[in-house]
């Protein structure tokens, strides 16, 4: 029987394993870790140059935290992926795991889909 709120003809919500979610998570965790590690490389450039405030410095020590705080989330994620196992749970719907994310990538990430990636020319710094 179909649900109340469905249309006729819409497919049914998706639905992913709760390991594949981990695991997509991990795949996300992944690339910010690789992202931030590319961010402080820049910085250490920038630095060379010119000496840091007190204030940029501590900034700069954030991003540090920041990478090594993903870095350890995802060895958590594998960790936990590990001791799961082939453990059966019952699969979690892809909406109610993505809901309030932004990141359109990310959604799609968690669907399976792969996300195309952005073309950002040089000189153009997305930063909001």
């Amino acid at each position: 029987m179909q649900s109340p709120t469905a249309a006729p003809d819409s497919p049914p919500p998706l639905e992913v394993s709760v390991q594949d979610a981990v695991a997509k998570v991990v795949e996300i965790l992944g690339r910010a870790h690789g992202e931030c590690v590319a961010a402080q490389g820049v910085v250490e450039l920038c630095m060379r140059d010119e000496a840091l405030s007190t204030q940029d410095m501590q900034s700069v020590q954030t991003l540090d935290v920041a990478t090594q705080t993903v870095e350890a989330a995802t060895l958590v994620l594998q960790n936990l992926l590990t001791l799961m196992g082939d453990a059966k749970m019952p699969p979690i719907s892809v909406a109610r795991l993505s809901a309030g994310v932004s990141l359109h990538d990310i959604v799609r990430t968690l669907k399976g889909e792969k996300a195309p990636t952005p073309a950002i020319p040089a000189g153009d710094i997305d930063l909001f």
